[in-house]
This record gives C-alpha cells, structure tokens and sequence, in this order.
C-alpha cells in the first residue's frame, strides 16, 4: 500500500507515532509495491531486466502491438546464382494402345538439400523455375505437370509447345509430367526439354529458437518471430506444448514470449506457390 501522508497543523507536536509513521513511509516508497501508478513512465531506453513474464493482459503497455518498424526483421531469402538442378532431354511420349488414357512417363524428385550450392539447411522452401515442351497431333492430347500430385498449372493441349513457370516448392518435392491420349494410337503426347533451375530459397519446415537469429541474420539477438503471411502455407508455434498460428494472429497473446519452436508447413491441399511467404522477427534489445 503506498504511503498516506499526514496534513499536520501549526502547533502540532511531533510524537514518536508519527515519526514511526513517517519512517515507514519512507521505507514504503523503496518498494515497488508501495508506488503509486499514476502517469506514463518514458524509460528512456532502459531495459527490464531479470523479469520471469508479463501478464498478457498488461503486455500492450510495455510491448506496442505492432511494434515499432525498427524492430521488426524480415527472414531474407537466401539467393544464388540461378543453378540447374534438373535436365532431361526426352523425347518421353505416351505408349501406343495403352490403358487408361493417363500416363506419366517422366516423374523425379529433386534434392532435399541444397547446401552444396550455397542454400542454407534451414531454407527448404526454394524457388523453382520450371520448362517443358509438348507435342502431338492428336486433337484431344495434352499434358500437364504436378508438383507431389496437385496440379501447378503448366497444361499444354494440342498442337503442344513450350511452358515456363516459376513457383515455390518444398525440398524433396516429387514434380511429375502426365500427357493424355483418348485415342490410345500412337506414341504421343511427346514431352521434352525438361529443365529445373533454382535461384533462392526461404525458411520451412522446423526450426528452433536456437535457429530464429541465423534466419533473421542477427547473430546473438533475442529475437521471436512476431508474423507469418502466405496464402499457401502456415507458421505453428510451441509455446511449452501449447500451440498456435500466427498467420491468423492466434499467437499474438503469447507475443512477446519465444516459442521454443516454429514449424512452416503447407496448408491442406497445397503443396507449391506463386508467392513467396514472409517470416517477422521481432527484436527485443536493439
């Protein structure tokens, strides 16, 4: 409780009770639990040190949400020189008077790690630029391309020609080139000139808090990731066994505790991109 002061008056005598009291207030207003909140305290760029947690309820007050530009850090790709990491030259056709009229002639993997040039472990989500070419002289053939059985969009349909597209996949990821013939016939569609080139890569998969400074580029920070935007993917955060996702904010009334771990994976059903997504550290001592 903080100190009540006494109003003395003129001929008041200073009695031992009252300079107990006064004493005591004094030894009051050394304690934290004997100050009054009364007004906004600027600290001055000071830090709190030695605390073991915040009430959520309070954590606006000390930490803004959002917090200042400053010390949010956005986890860069890690880029190269464009690399190829896939070729096949073909020709890979579909086979004459087989059944069913799907096929896939060519289906490969690519590499589940990519240090060897110059792609971080913890950057498992790369950046891919896809190119095949088609042909048939069947009216109803085409062909089309999945990345771990979705489909990427690079349909090539009668006469065929050529298809280009750059996406975002995942390490490990199986790519799969699939041509259609109702006819059943002849030896086509024709799939060729297959080419994979990779240029960067961004964090996915697990990661843990020892990881979080190497991803943010800031070697012996404290840092704790703050937000998560894609459309395709989602960041989960383990908070001692608690989970949420900070992609819907779920996470915020944790923040600015540090999850022990992040886990990016992808979302139900996707399993590539268009868009990159982006990783936000928050700082807390600059």
């Amino acid at each position: 409780m903080a100190y009540n002061p006494t109003t003395w008056k003129t001929d008041d005598v200073i009695t031992k009770d009252r300079l107990n009291k006064i004493e005591q207030g004094v030894k009051t207003a050394t304690l934290l639990s004997g100050t009054d909140i009364d007004t906004d305290k600027d600290w001055n760029g000071k830090q709190i040190t030695n605390m073991a947690a915040l009430e959520s309820e309070i954590i606006d007050t000390i930490v803004p949400v959002p917090p200042p530009a400053p010390r949010l850090i956005v986890a860069a790709p890690s880029a190269i020189t464009p690399a190829t990491i896939a070729s096949y030259a073909g020709p890979y056709a579909h086979k004459p008077n087989k059944s069913p009229y799907w096929e896939t002639p060519l289906s490969f993997s690519i590499p589940s790690d990519f240090s060897a040039i110059g792609i971080p472990a913890l950057h498992r989500l790369v950046r891919v630029t896809i190119a095949y070419s088609m042909t048939t002289g069947t009216t109803t053939g085409k062909s089309v391309v999945s990345i771990n059985g979705v489909d990427c969009g690079m349909t090539l349909a009668y006469p065929g020609g050529t298809s280009t597209k750059t996406m975002y996949i995942a390490a490990g990821s199986t790519i799969a080139f699939s041509v259609y013939n109702p006819s059943n016939d002849y030896p086509e569609p024709v799939i060729s000139n297959i080419d994979v080139t990779l240029d960067r890569g961004y964090p996915f998969g697990e990661v843990n808090a020892t990881d979080y400074p190497a991803l943010a580029n800031t070697p012996g920070a404290v840092i704790t990731p703050y937000r998560f935007t894609h459309s395709e993917s989602e960041c989960t955060c383990d908070f001692d066994g608690a989970l949420a996702t900070m992609g819907d904010f779920k996470a915020r009334p944790y923040f600015p505790q540090q999850p022990g771990k992040i886990s990016i994976t992808w979302k139900s059903g996707s399993t590539w991109s268009a868009t990159p997504p982006e990783l936000v550290f928050y700082r807390s001592r600059m």
